[in-house]
């Protein structure tokens, strides 16, 4: 099973994938890690030309004499087998309404759902009902991740997650 981290946590349910935080509207960023240094970004459109850790080094030539060297040149950055979604508090109400219509053919099987908090992250507890067919359990599963966005969007104006991939 996938986790998913940050300011919520949880795993995917096995019907689950990526595109349940693309449907409540997340934005998606690549996580990278530098060579060199070691430190992880996010960075929505990597330019190769010029990407360089910006927190370690003054410059592009800094951070590429920093980097070992290899036949194809790129080395000083690799993708991750992460993925970084971002919410923001604007975002808020188009959750809202993408979960009141998910409710609307799911509401029955919600009842066992409960939000899970500590001072760090929101988790939440469900026990997903027998018999299901495909379509509700993705509707479901969509629907708990859209409830522990609002809540971190409650709570902290914001819900970053980072998703891992393999």
């Amino acid at each position: 099973m996938r986790r998913f981290y940050g300011d919520i946590e949880g795993c995917f349910w096995l019907s689950q994938d990526l595109f349940a935080f693309e449907e409540l509207g997340a934005t998606d960023e690549s996580v990278t890690t530098f060579h060199g240094c070691g430190c992880s970004c996010t960075v929505e459109e990597q330019n190769v030309e010029t990407l360089y850790c910006e927190d370690c080094y003054s410059s592009f030539q800094h951070h590429m004499d920093d980097a070992p060297d290899s036949d194809n040149g790129l080395t000083w950055f690799v993708e991750q087998d992460r993925i970084a979604y971002h919410f923001e508090k604007t975002d808020a109400d188009t959750i809202q309404e993408i979960i009141n219509d998910l409710f609307t053919h799911i509401g029955e099987y919600t009842e066992s759902f409960k939000l899970v908090e500590d001072t760090h992250t929101i988790q939440y507890d469900f026990q997903l009902p027998d018999g299901l067919e495909t379509e509700d359990i993705t509707q479901l599963g969509i629907w708990c991740l859209g409830k522990l966005v609002l809540r971190s969007l409650e709570k902290n104006g914001k819900c970053h997650v980072t998703v891992e991939l393999g």
